[in-house]
């Protein structure tokens, strides 16, 4: 069976992730688990999934500058699912 590329990259994400600090100390991708199933299996992302990217988004700019975390955001699907959401990622 084949892996998808997604899956694997949100587990490594998850598995390496201790957190960004920022100013309030907020950023932790971990918090983004309710997103696995829109990664995973192409569902629509679930209300609190929207809610953890809004949540996030002071985070993104950070987020973007890491490679653990870039490739995610920048992919086709992490891009889908933001624009599901009405997150936008802000300009770094």
């Amino acid at each position: 069976m084949k892996i998808p590329y997604f899956s694997v990259l949100l587990s490594l994400v998850l598995l390496v992730s201790s957190g960004l600090p920022s100013a309030n100390g907020a950023c932790d991708v971990s918090t983004l688990t309710p997103c696995g199933r829109a990664f995973y299996y192409s569902q629509p992302p679930t209300a609190t999934c929207c809610s953890r990217l809004q949540d996030q988004k002071p985070c993104y700019c950070q987020y973007l500058k890491d490679p653990r975390y870039s490739g995610f955001i920048n992919s086709r699907k992490g891009k889908s699912i933001l624009d599901a959401c009405k997150v936008s990622i802000p300009k770094c």
